[in-house]
């Protein structure tokens, strides 16, 4: 008798083990209670030089945020961004989806900008089961970084395949290549040389430099002594940009800029050195049809245009197709996944999107070629 009730008891404790080991995963697994707040990370560079890209995606966000409220959210839960500065760096942006998922229980992160950011927080998102999807991130590197990473912006392949065809057509023929040893721009140079060479242009000179340096002094004299025609400027902010254009013009350099993405005021407004660098920049947001409400929007609220309108639109857009998602499947990590892999064409700012097996955006109208003049960027018919 006692041997069977002591049976019966053990079955009786494994069953309540096994029971509370399965409402503990259950609550693992599910960030929030499904009545409450639904958190939104978002993690992007709010200090340092790259910050002129972090401001439009908090600004577009805030503009999101206040319809919300005219709206009671989402499924009448209230929607909150809690915005983490990730400075345009791995080590704290992987800090900041650490605190993010394991204080704030976010099932999705809108971000990085910076592709450091993103390469840093997709091995800790995806071993979690968390959605993070980037507004800005462009490395290739990007496609192959777990199931839980999604991005609206595009490869690197593909910018620097246009920038090569744009500076071929442009006239370029001998180049030199400044480039900041940055996750972006690192990815960007290999590509761009590839293509370079396809065009027929030489490549006649080739730098690296520390995001820190601020003396570019010895650079341009070895690009002035090579006699090249254009200088591809490739940095990861325009503050590093301007400088490196200012070395070059005041030791004589007569070669054309060109560069991409720099269209905020610390590069375009920051002198005469600029002048007249050609700037491939996002065509999409260029879509009066499309971009043009959302832009009078922005100006309405903040009195002017976003510095870097890519991060402003994009990130609208990004935040836009989360929640759809949110409101279609719930704030479950898994199911937003799932959405985002088989979504309809979600026509946004930035054009249509959709996304491949990689978690890539695809469908987005990309590029179009600008010049600056008297400090101010022109597109270039």
């Amino acid at each position: 008798m006692n041997t069977n009730r002591n049976i019966t008891i053990i079955i009786l404790l494994a069953i309540i083990v096994v029971t509370v080991a399965i409402v503990k995963n259950e609550k693992a697994n599910k960030p929030e209670i499904e009545t409450g707040p639904i958190n939104i990370g978002v993690v992007a560079p709010f200090s340092g030089d790259a910050a002129a890209y972090g401001e439009p995606v908090q600004k577009s966000l805030q503009l999101m945020s206040e319809k919300l409220a005219v709206q009671n959210g989402i499924n009448g839960r209230p929607v909150k961004f809690i915005y983490e500065d990730g400075k345009c760096d791995g080590k704290t942006a992987a800090a900041a989806a650490q605190k993010l998922i394991s204080v704030d229980r976010v099932s999705v992160i809108i971000g990085g900008i910076c592709s450091g950011e993103t390469l840093a927080m997709a091995p800790i998102a995806e071993a979690a089961h968390v959605v993070l999807i980037s507004p800005g991130s462009t490395a290739p590197a990007i496609s192959q970084s777990g199931d839980y990473v999604f991005r609206v912006a595009f490869s690197d392949v593909l910018s620097a395949q246009s920038l090569a065809i744009t500076m071929k057509t442009m006239g370029a023929s001998h180049v030199a290549i400044v480039s900041e040893q940055t996750d972006f721009a690192q990815a960007m140079k290999p590509a761009f040389v590839d293509y370079a060479k396809v065009q027929g242009m030489n490549i006649d000179y080739d730098e690296s430099f520390m995001s820190d340096t601020n003396d570019f002094a010895t650079i341009a004299t070895k690009i002035k002594s090579r006699n090249v025609d254009s200088v591809y400027i490739n940095t990861q902010t325009g503050a590093s940009a301007a400088k490196i254009a200012k070395a070059l013009r005041e030791r004589g350099s007569t070669a054309q800029f060109y560069t991409y993405f720099l269209s905020g005021s610390d590069f375009v407004a920051s002198g005469d050195a600029v002048n007249g660098t050609y700037v491939l920049d996002v065509g999409s947001v260029a879509n009066a049809s499309i971009g043009g409400p959302f832009m009078q929007e922005y100006i309405q609220r903040y009195g002017s245009e976003p510095e870097y309108a890519w991060a402003a639109t994009f990130s609208y857009d990004t935040a836009s197709i989360i929640l759809n998602a949110i409101q279609s499947v719930g704030n479950n990590a898994e199911s937003i996944q799932s959405y985002l892999y088989t979504m309809p064409s979600y026509t946004g700012i930035a054009g249509n999107i959709t996304f491949d097996n990689n978690g890539d955006a695809q469908g987005t109208d990309v590029f179009i070629l600008k010049q600056i003049k008297n400090g101010k960027l022109e597109s270039v018919k």
